[in-house]
Formats: C-alpha cells, structure tokens, sequence
C-alpha cells in the first residue's frame, strides 16, 4: 500500500460478458464518473439488475468490475453496412490486482484500508524521530551498512530512526481481528538527503473468509466507529483486498476502487472541518491499549442493534459546522432508532389505563380511514412505551455520572432540546420557541453529545483522563465541553430575562 502510487483514470483491456465473449473495452477510474465502455460488432444484450465483469488490462493485470448496471449502449452505421456497437456500464467497486474476484464467494481474508485522521487516531509518537548530536552513535551506524570503503564522519551527525514496531494495534473482535501497522519507506539517500516515510494501515482479519459485500459491510462498520471517535466523518482510502489461497509472495494484493466511496470530512459548504489533534480524541489507543480494545468489542458486539442510530450519528457529523432545523430533528430521532435495551424499560399501565387503551383502540379501528383516527390510534399504542425525552433523559443519566460535574444541567438542556424538536415536527403551542431560538445549534450539540458520549461509556470509555486534560477546537467532543458552561449561562439568562419581560407585560 502505498500513497505515491496512483491509478491512473483511463485502461484499455478485454472483458468477458457471456460464455467464450472476450470483447474490447475502456475502464475509466473517476469516482462516481467510473464507467466501463465494451466494443463489439455485433449487439450487445442488455441485461437487468448488476452483474460482475470480469478483464484484464494492458498492463495484464485482472480487473473486476463488481455490481455493474447498465447505463445506454449505441450502434454506430459505417459504409458498406457495417456496424459496431457499444455498450456503456456503471461499476459500483472495481478491484485490480493479480487475480479476479468472485463476489458471492467467501473469498477475501483481510482488508486493509486508511483514513482520513488515521495519525490523530493511533499516534504513535514515539515511532518516529532522529537525534541530533549523535556523535557516540554514528561510527556504528555507518559501520552497520557494511560499506567496503570509509565514510568520512564529521561534526554534527544526525540519525533518522523508526524504532521497529510496525504493529501498534491488535483487538479480536466479532467481525474480525483489528490492526493498525506502521508501513514505512524510505531510500538509500544521496546528496539531496534522506528521509523515512510511513503511512499507517487499518486492517481487519476476519476468522474465515467472507464475501465482498460482508466485507464491505464489516469495512463501514469500522468507518462509523473511527467517525464517531475522529469527531467528524472519515472516507476510507487505499482499500486493498487479499484473496485466500495467495501463496506467492510476489501477489500484488487487489486495490479496491469504490465509485460512490463515503465521503469524508467536508460539510455540507465543502468546507474542511476542523481536524482533531491526537489528544482531542476520546480514546487513546496507544496509551491505554486496554481500554479502546474493550470499547472497541462491546462497541462492535452492540453494532446489529444499534446501526441505524449510529449511521444517523455520522449523518449530522457530517454537516460539521452547518446547523438547520433538519439537523435538530435528525439528532433528537437517533434516541427514538435505539434498541430497547438501551432506553427505559416500557411503563406498567394500571389496570383502568389498560381497559380505557384496549377499549379506544377498538373504537379508534372501527372509524373510517382519517389522519386524526391513525394519530390517536398511534398516542394509544404508545402508552405504555417511554417518551422520547424520557429515552434521551435516560441516557442523560449515564453521562451524568461520570461527567455531570462538567456538565452541569444537561438534562434541563436535552428536556428543552426536545422541546425544540417537537416544535419543528409538531408545532407545538404550549412551547415558545422564539425565546430559545438562538440557541438551537447549542441543543443540536447537546443531542448528539449525549448520544454518543453515552454510548462510549456503556462500551467501557473511562471519561476521567479525557475530562482533565485540557483540548483544542479539532473534536465535537471538545468543542462541546469549551463552549457548555457560557452557552448554558447564556441560555439561562435568555429564558430568565423573556419570563421578567412577559410578567411585566402581564401587569
């Protein structure tokens, strides 16, 4: 894996569509203008759903195309009636390597990928570094290279080092074993100098081989964790795939090329957000390795049940600094996604509430189709089931003992945030919204703060080091716990100074 080397956008290769129809074609690698053009004299059949392609290019390298859907196909009339036709596809992922991939066969057993804040993450500071009075060192050094000519040694030599461990990171986990190795380069050096370059790989191992789309799905599993914990959306990049039963070493294993690959850490504007410092993420996990494992396992373990909130999670990390009504909504409904193990469990109904339930429902059901019979057939089923305040105040609960003293009346702020909610989706009357208003990206922050801060802890995050230690702007994390304390003081002064206004209104 490596970053300098760069595919480049246009092949020229044969592809088998059909038995024994080896034809002409052009590959163009372009994001989500990837396509695959075939060539033929004769027509070429359409063909419904997606299929995978099999080639091989110029250079002899395999190429598969995965998840191919027709796009057009065009005949072209030339003299003497002639024809040639053409078909064009648009690949979803194309792997290119030394062998073909089989989709719906467990073939794949690792994959190795990199992210965006991939050295923030797994900083490994003492990896890399070079002394300079390195008078007592350099003789060996020198020697160590078994040059069969004396080198001159001067006055100011200087040593550039990577001290060895190229594997940082090692959890076994339900989906997989997760790595993080060091990946370093470098050259002999010259006159124009020498330097060490390192690029750091993400890689999971699963216990047997899988399928590519369980192998992408066990990859965006990981995409959503590194997200959540970066503070902002990563993209996975240089994904390679390695195909069981590679014995050769010389293999090059297969780059992945994925047209409508996640984005990363722009907003909504297509503005950068703010990159995280390595100590403004939550979890160190090379400081306290034993710490992000658990989190890491119960996190992954929890992942069936949990998905749909989260993956709505790395939606509003995604408008960074873009804050809308939309936004609120969507942060306020991640609590509603949770499983029921994760919210309060459902109220017992006393016995008259229970008949009055059963009996409404059975008058409710006997009227005529209308908005107002479904809603309150709706309000009935739901008497027995928590609130949506009362799920976010639950998860209130567990934040607050461990980080209350940092954020004090958080559940004041979520009960207004909801309220906040409510009025954008139901316009509620009894709220007055107006005197808040100012204040909505402050509940925004607050929701998903909650969410995710509480998920953490439940996985096994100790917030104590984290919640001393003092931190930059580069994590919604930080950012949050900088601001709270003069939001929550700005906040409190708003609603105190409109209540002084309305009762003097009222004399």
């Amino acid at each position: 894996m490596s970053k300098n080397t760069k595919e480049k956008a246009r092949h020229i290769g044969t592809f088998d569509l059909g038995p024994r129809k080896k034809l002409a074609g052009e590959l163009r690698l372009k994001g989500r203008a990837t396509s695959l053009r075939i060539f033929h004299s004769e027509e070429i059949p359409r063909f419904d759903g997606s299929i995978a392609v099999h080639g091989e290019l110029a250079d002899l390298r395999k190429v598969t195309c995965i998840d191919c859907i027709p796009n057009s196909s065009r005949t072209v009339h030339g003299s003497e009636n002639r024809r040639a036709h053409h078909a064009d596809m648009f690949p979803h992922f194309v792997a290119v390597g030394d062998q073909h991939i089989f989709p719906d066969e467990p073939s794949i057993e690792k994959v190795h990928f990199t992210v965006d804040d991939v050295t923030s993450l797994f900083y490994d500071f003492d990896a890399f570094s070079s002394v300079n009075d390195a008078k007592s060192l350099i003789k060996a050094a020198v020697a160590a290279n078994g040059i069969d000519r004396e080198i001159p040694i001067g006055e100011h030599p200087i040593i550039a080092y990577f001290a060895g461990r190229c594997e940082i990171v090692n959890v076994p986990t339900e989906i997989g074993t997760f790595t993080v190795n060091h990946r370093p380069t470098y050259g002999a050096g010259g006159p124009a100098g020498v330097n060490i370059k390192n690029q750091l790989v993400i890689g999971l191992e699963p216990i047997s081989p899988i399928t590519f789309n369980d192998t992408i799905d066990r990859l965006m599993i990981l995409i959503h964790f590194l997200s959540a914990l970066a503070g902002r959306r990563q993209a996975p990049r240089s994904i390679e795939l390695k195909l069981s039963g590679e014995k050769d070493p010389r293999m090059r294993p297969l780059r992945l090329h994925w047209s409508y690959r996640p984005k990363g850490n722009k907003d909504r504007k297509g503005e950068s957000q703010n990159a995280p410092s390595p100590g403004d993420i939550p979890l160190n996990a090379i400081g306290r390795g034993d710490e992000f494992a658990s989190v890491l396992q119960h996190w992954i373990a929890r992942e069936p049940a949990w998905r749909i909130a989260r993956v709505r999670y790395a939606d509003c990390l995604q408008q960074g600094n873009s804050y809308d009504a939309n936004r609120l909504v969507a942060a306020a409904n991640m609590f509603d996604l949770l499983p029921k193990e994760a919210v309060p469990l459902d109220l017992s109904l006393s016995a008259e509430l229970a008949t009055a339930q059963k009996a409404g429902l059975v008058l409710f059901k006997g009227l005529p189709e209308s908005i107002q019979r479904n809603s309150v057939i709706q309000a009935l089923r739901l008497m027995d089931r928590p609130s949506l305040t009362k799920k976010v105040l639950y998860r209130v609960s567990i934040v607050d003992e461990r980080l209350g003293h940092q954020f004090p009346d958080l559940a004041i702020v979520a009960k207004i945030a909801i309220k906040v909610r409510n009025h954008f989706v139901h316009g509620e009357s009894d709220f007055e919204f107006e005197k808040v208003r100012d204040f909505q990206p402050f509940f925004t922050d607050a929701l998903e703060f909650i969410f995710y801060a509480s998920d953490l802890i439940e996985a096994g995050w100790n917030p104590n080091v984290w919640s001393k230690d003092p931190h930059g702007w580069g994590h919604s994390f930080t950012r949050f716990r900088s601001k709270y304390k003069h939001e929550l003081s700005d906040f409190k002064i708003a609603v105190a100074t409109s209540e002084r206004t309305k009762a003097g209104k009222s004399k």
